[in-house]
């Protein structure tokens, strides 16, 4: 394979991108994403991997597309725990399959007349439009040759050998409904029980778009927290009932009974200003209480030597295995690339009998501001965290709550989203005039009050 990094912004964290047959890192030289640096991989036909330029990242998230997929599904065990974020796009990992993946007639006629003319045709079939060609046009692949033919007989070979033993667990998979090359309905056989995302297009799809609404931008995350830190109490009453919420089940199931226990070793991730932290203290007699967040201060109930600052999804892997009689957290791991990775991880570092609870935001979150801005992270459903939930471990509880908070005025809702660091416009380049429409388009009530919803799980595991 051959690679080259085409956004670099000395950033800790990259997204690895596994391009498609016949491509190249041309038709990625435009993309970005604040936090991360951007590197794309091509050409399979031989997928031996030189990792060597991987060792300065502590972050790797896949997005690996069409052809990619199957070979990052044969390669991607190189990153180890520095992988958060593993996305399909448009591909399978049994790229050539009458059901799920590639016709096989389709794919063998695509070799057997392989040619300059040929090719530009699957570059249209790939677009889907002549717009959308001529876009793609501008940053056209530099491929050709004998070597598309041997890609493909190789890339044959890669799926048929590593589909039984892949090496990747994926976090999921986008499908475009007009899919011209991995027809979309064999792609939804192909990830049966994998959260899945579909959106109407054609094969190349918008990569700005995926990595804009999949993966996270802690940078900023952290910054927009950190500074509000001082305000963040006076405003985050959704968030401070979510971890009284969160406490009562602790108290519900025994797990608050466990905490007590003066040989009691409990993990707070994502403390903050330690609205769980504080109920979680008053409960000890004597055990260790250790608490991880990105940004800020330890809570004053957990000493220096006690906090980690850093992201909690890479900082997991640190930890003990079979350190913590109980690992907690509140409004947090939603913010994460990869929650089902991190639970895995976190299950092998609590002991037999020990808890997992935890607290997420869920679908229909900040739902009004989606509805003014057209923009915001696409959170998951009750089910789809169901699905996430990792083995080893026995479910106790799952339930769901909505808060509404109301405000007088669409100013006083962005005003309060401020004052809590959530930043839903940092995606725009121009958030200054989006925050203008926002405010014109904002719902209102019949009396003129605006509302501002949250969507929350409440999630309770005990290691097998």
């Amino acid at each position: 394979m051959e690679f080259r990094i085409v956004s670099s912004a000395g950033a800790r964290r990259l997204i690895l991108i596994y391009a498609g047959w016949a491509m190249d890192w041309h038709p990625f030289s435009n993309l970005r994403r604040s936090g991360y640096d951007i590197a794309v991989v091509w050409d399979y036909n031989d997928i031996s991997f030189e990792s060597v330029w991987l060792e300065s990242y502590s972050e790797v998230c896949i997005v690996a597309w069409s052809m990619g997929v199957a070979a990052a599904s044969a390669t991607a065990d190189i990153i180890g725990h520095r992988l958060t974020a593993a996305i399909a796009v448009n591909g399978t990992e049994k790229a050539v399959d009458d059901n799920v993946g590639i016709p096989a007639d389709l794919y063998q006629a695509t070799l057997d007349s392989l040619s300059d003319t040929s090719l530009r045709k699957f570059y249209r079939r790939v677009c889907g439009s002549a717009t959308a060609y001529a876009e793609f046009s501008r940053n056209l692949p530099e491929r050709g040759g004998p070597s598309l033919a041997h890609e493909l007989e190789a890339m044959r070979d890669i799926a048929l050998k590593h589909t039984a033993g892949n090496k990747i667990k994926w976090d999921m998979a986008i499908i475009s409904t007009s899919d011209a090359i991995f027809p979309a309905a064999n792609q939804r056989k192909a990830w049966n029980g994998i959260p899945t995302y579909e959106f109407d297009g054609p094969h190349i799809p918008d990569f700005q778009k995926i990595l804009d609404s999949f993966i996270i931008d802690k940078d900023s995350a952290g910054t927009h927290f950190g500074r509000r830190r001082r305000s963040y109490d006076g405003y985050s009453s959704v968030q401070q009932n979510i971890a009284s919420r969160l406490w009562q089940y602790c108290t519900d199931y025994g797990i608050a009974e466990t905490i007590a226990k003066p040989t009691s070793r409990i993990m707070d991730i994502g403390s903050g200003t330690g609205a769980l932290t504080r109920l979680v203290a008053d409960t000890m007699h004597g055990g260790r209480l250790e608490a991880c967040d990105l940004c800020g201060e330890p809570p004053s109930q957990v000493t220096d030597d006690n906090f980690s600052r850093g992201d909690a999804e890479l900082l997991v892997s640190e930890f003990g295995n079979g350190a913590y009689d109980a690992i907690l957290s509140s409004s947090t791991i939603q913010w994460f690339n990869s929650p089902q990775r991190f639970m895995r991880r976190c299950i092998s570092k609590i002991k037999p009998g020990g808890y997992l609870a935890f607290s997420v935001f869920t679908h229909g979150t900040l739902g009004e501001v989606r509805e003014a801005t057209g923009r915001g992270l696409p959170m998951r459903t009750k089910a789809q965290w169901k699905s996430l939930l990792p083995e080893g471990a026995k479910l106790l509880a799952m339930d769901e709550y909505t808060d509404i908070l109301e405000f007088d005025s669409p100013t006083e809702v962005f005003r309060h989203l401020s004052r809590t660091g959530v930043n839903s416009l940092e995606t725009s380049g121009n958030s200054t005039q989006l925050l203008r429409q926002a405010l014109l388009s904002y719902p209102r009530q019949s009396d003129g009050r605006c509302r501002l919803t949250y969507n929350s799980v409440i999630i309770i595991m005990q290691k097998c």
